[in-house]
């Protein structure tokens, strides 16, 4: 659990960072090729942090059951 736990760690910090790197070129540089590939990039980080985070609980809800 704890290696899940670590993943889920680093997948939220990851997509927290590709967000914060979206709304800085939003606010910067309006629409355009740098904005699109970092919409990319922060929805492929939220997908990661999603999928991670449905592990963990299912783990965690695994484990209570024990």
């Amino acid at each position: 659990m704890k290696q899940l736990r670590d993943r889920y760690d680093t997948a939220f910090k990851s997509w927290t960072v590709e967000m914060k790197r979206l709304h800085d070129l939003r606010a910067q540089a309006g629409e355009g090729v740098d904005v699109d590939g970092a919409e990319v990039r922060s929805t492929a980080a939220e997908t990661t942090y999603r999928e991670t985070r449905d592990q963990l609980a299912q783990e965690v809800a695994n484990a209570a059951c024990a």
